[in-house]
């Protein structure tokens, strides 16, 4: 089983949670392959001593993306850290697409920071087939889900 993992890791809080909700996936599947797309390097680029990169953003942000297409295409299951209002519009737009695609099941992780008073939208949690637990475990929100692992 692929798994794609998404979620913001811009900020420290952000990176630390998303570290934390791999943890529980790898500990949930540890059988799966995880793609990462934080853990992602781009060939060819590189940093020169001055601070630049050898590859101009354009044609650096076209690999990341064809890149993070192949990915979700290729994953059985998409696993996102949803924050709500406090997400990133990139982490968002993995989920639609994910959804979209058909035939991957699509979990959301809420981290802590955004449990209290969060702005969830409808159309990412109904979206989904289910959250992400920190003990591990899956609320499952589909028959679909539900039926595919025989689960009752």
């Amino acid at each position: 089983m692929k798994i794609y993992i998404a979620g913001p890791f811009s900020k420290p809080e952000e990176r630390e949670a998303l570290k934390h909700m791999i943890e529980i996936v790898k500990t949930r599947f540890p059988y799966a392959e995880l793609y990462i797309p934080m853990e992602f390097k781009v060939p060819g680029d590189f940093q020169h001593e001055d601070g630049t990169w050898h590859l101009p953003n354009i044609e650096w942000a076209k690999a990341v993306y064809t890149n993070d297409i192949k990915e979700l295409e290729q994953a059985d299951m998409v696993i996102a850290m949803y924050g709500g209002h406090y997400c990133t519009s990139g982490t968002v737009w993995e989920i639609g697409y994910a959804s979209g695609l058909g035939g991957k099941d699509v979990f959301i992780y809420i981290p802590h920071y955004c449990r209290e008073g969060s702005d969830l939208s409808l159309m990412v949690t109904m979206g989904a087939d289910g959250v992400l637990q920190d003990d591990g475990n899956i609320e499952f929100w589909t028959k679909k889900v539900f039926e595919k692992y025989n689960l009752k």
